[in-house]
């Protein structure tokens, strides 16, 4: 190994973990010895979120064990089972999340995103269509909706420069805004 490539992985970020294979591990023993290291790492990890957040967990894993493991005792995690088996059905699911809930909630997010960049995009090109017919370009091949759309959106544009106008005249700025647009040719 030459020094230059020494310099270059020694200048690499100490938190940087190498990706992990995710396949069955065909060495029993090593999948045994794994298994019992994300086990330990699993109780640490539910040790610290009660610490941290002050709630009550435990933590019951069995894999490659005739008796399954309890974290913190087993009359501790009999009594938070019990507790929480005597909670009426609508707090025990009250924050219950799971990956179908999960991804309906990304798909409402999704079709929401969607939604705007298709209002986005239209509204693009009603802007376009606009300049070309301002810049004097004859426009065919024009459908009905288009033009509507325009339409809307020249009126929607113009009640909001209205707006600003009204709300800049109320806080003391002069300006005149015209009601009519052939009333601003007679200027």
């Amino acid at each position: 190994m030459s020094s230059r490539s020494r310099s270059s992985s020694s200048s690499l970020p100490l938190n940087l973990k190498k990706k992990v294979k995710l396949a069955w591990m065909r060495d029993h023993v090593a999948r045994k010895n794994s298994c019992r290291r994300k086990k330990n790492n699993l109780v640490k990890k539910v040790d610290e979120l009660s610490k941290l957040c002050v709630v009550k967990a435990c933590a019951i894993y069995t894999p490659y064990d005739p008796i399954p493991s309890v974290w913190p005792s087993n009359d501790e995690a009999r009594r938070l089972f019990l507790q929480f088996l005597t909670l009426p059905d609508n707090m025990q699911t009250e924050k219950l999340f799971n990956l179908e809930l999960f991804l309906k909630q990304e798909i409402v997010k999704l079709e929401g995103k969607l939604e705007r960049a298709e209002e986005s995009e239209r509204e693009e090109e009603m802007i376009d269509l606009i300049i070309r017919s301002v810049n004097g370009e004859v426009l065919h091949g024009l459908k009905h909706e288009d033009v509507q759309d325009m339409e809307r959106y020249i009126e929607q544009r113009m009640k909001k420069i209205y707006e600003r106008g009204n709300e800049q005249s109320n806080r003391g700025y002069y300006c005149r805004m015209v009601k009519d647009p052939i009333e601003a040719n007679q200027f």
